[in-house]
C-alpha cells in the first residue's frame, strides 16, 4: 500500500535486470502449498486484494512479497539512501497482518535491505522473516491473535496481540518486532446537509445516443465534495497497522547478514 519512492523504483528495476521477477498469486500458493490457501496481503494490485478477501483460514496463508529471486526463493526488498533502524515490512488490517505473519511462519521469505553507499556500491542486509513470525506465535497466549484488533475508520486500538504496539518503548529498548500505525487517504469526502444527507448538484453527463433525439447529454447528480477551512478538498482516512522489524536489534542479535555489493550484481553470494 502507498506509493514507492524513486529510490525504491530504481532499485527494483535493477533487480529485474538481474533476473528477479515480480511475484504472482500462483507463485505464493506454490510456495506455501495448496493447503495454504490463497495469498493474503493488502496490495495495490486489485487481483491480489480480491484473492486475500476470498481466502479461508488465516493459518498458513502466504504473503505476497516483492520478488522471486533467480534461484526461486522469495524476498521482500527495501531500498534506501541512508541506514535504517527498522523495516516497515507490510501494512494492512489486523486480519491481513495476522494472515501474512502466519504465512511467513510457514515458509522462508527473505528480507533484503539495500542502502546506497556511493560509487556504485550498496550495503546489503539480509535476514529471514520466519523466526520473527514463529516468535510471535510462540509468545501468543491461548486465543490471543498475533496482531490485536484496531478500528480502521477511527484508528482506535483494542486489546494488544502477542506483537506489541509500537510507540511505547524508550530508545534502544524496543522488541524485535512491533505493530505501528499509519493513516492513509481513502477517497474524497462528500459534503452533507444539516440532516446528514449527501449533497449533490445537477450537471450534464456524458454524451449518449437516444432514439428520436440523437446525441444528448443527460442531466445527472454529481457529488459536492466537502471542503477544509482553507478551501481544499476534504478526504476520508483509513488507519492501517504496520508490521515493523527492529533492524537495529536484529543486527545486535547476529540475525542480519551484511555484505557490500556492486550495483551491477546486487544478489551475489545470497
Amino acid at each position: 500500500m502507498g506509493s514507492k519512492s524513486k529510490h525504491q523504483v530504481r532499485g527494483e528495476s535493477l533487480l529485474r535486470d538481474q533476473g528477479c521477477t515480480d511475484t504472482t498469486i500462483g507463485d505464493q500458493v506454490g510456495l506455501f502449498g495448496d493447503k495454504a490457501g490463497v495469498a493474503c496481503h493488502v496490495s495495490t494490485k486489485p487481483a491480489h486484494y480480491q484473492a486475500a478477501q476470498a481466502g479461508g483460514s488465516m493459518e498458513g496463508r502466504g504473503p505476497i512479497v516483492d520478488f522471486r529471486l533467480p534461484d526461486g526463493r522469495f524476498a521482500e526488498i527495501k531500498f534506501g539512501k541512508s541506514s535504517t533502524s527498522s523495516v516497515p515490512w507490510t501494512t494492512g488490517t489486523a486480519d491481513h497482518l495476522n494472515a501474512v505473519i502466519w504465512g511467513c511462519a510457514a515458509g522462508n521469505v527473505l528480507t533484503i535491505v539495500f542502502t546506497e553507499i556511493g560509487e556504485g556500491l550498496w550495503r546489503r542486509e539480509v535476514y529471514n522473516t520466519k523466526p520473527l513470525a514463529l516468535a510471535a506465535i510462540a509468545t501468543a497466549s491461548e486465543g490471543q491473535p498475533l496482531v490485536g484488533e484496531f478500528d480502521v475508520a477511527s484508528g482506535e486500538k483494542g486489546a494488544e496481540g502477542s506483537i506489541p504496539w509500537a510507540g511505547q518503548f524508550g530508545k534502544g529498548q524496543g522488541p524485535l518486532q512491533t505493530v505501528g500505525f499509519t493513516r492513509q487517504k481513502s477517497g474524497r469526502r462528500q459534503a452533507v446537509d444539516a440532516d446528514g444527507t449527501p449533497v449533490t448538484v445537477e450537471a450534464k453527463g456524458a454524451k449518449a445516443y437516444v432514439k428520436g433525439q440523437g446525441w444528448v447529454r443527460p442531466i445527472i447528480q454529481k457529488p459536492v465534495w466537502a471542503r477544509n477551512e482553507d478551501g481544499s478538498v476534504a478526504y476520508k482516512f483509513r488507519h492501517y497497522g504496520m508490521w515493523r522489524h527492529n533492524l537495529s536489534a536484529l543486527r545486535k542479535a547476529g540475525q542480519v547478514e551484511t555484505t557490500v555489493v556492486r550495483e551491477d550484481d546486487l544478489l551475489t553470494g545470497i
